[in-house]
């Protein structure tokens, strides 16, 4: 599934990773889908955050971050304020940004465990996010 990789540094690009999807349903392999995420922004704890972003062509899906759960208990977290990811959060109206690197994936609701998965960004969206990312702009796909 391909996901985007938002660091807090504004020096660096967002960047696409393709993390290997789980190839069954069961709770075990969904739960590696995640490790390999936490791997990728270099964090213990995950927490995911849904986003304000918008699916109109299918509601069953929307998007959301992979954030530190964490991440504001570290020293210098203030360093760490990841001010792209936060736009997706809505961080100034909540008082509460996102700190550290993120990732940004999907989410779709599924008939598994009776709620929703994580899914890979379409070619299309991760197109989308990209050109916000780098312009600021709004993100409805």
């Amino acid at each position: 599934m391909k996901v985007i990789r938002i660091p807090y540094n504004m020096n660096e690009e967002c960047t696409v990773h393709d993390i290997p999807d789980r190839i069954d349903d069961s709770i075990e392999a969904s739960g590696r889908v995640l490790d390999e995420i936490k791997k990728l922004i270099d964090i213990e704890w995950a927490e995911i955050v849904v986003t304000w972003c918008k699916n109109y062509k299918d509601r069953t899906r929307d998007y959301c971050l992979i954030v530190d759960d964490i991440g504001k208990c570290k020293d210098g977290w203030t360093d760490r304020i990841n001010r792209r990811g936060s736009r997706f959060y809505a961080g100034t109206v909540h008082g509460d940004p996102i700190v550290g690197d993120v990732v940004l994936c999907a989410r779709e609701w599924t008939d598994s465990f009776g709620e929703c998965d994580l899914a890979g960004l379409t070619d299309y969206e991760i197109d989308v996010f990209i050109s916000h990312l780098r312009s600021g702009g709004k993100c409805e796909s």
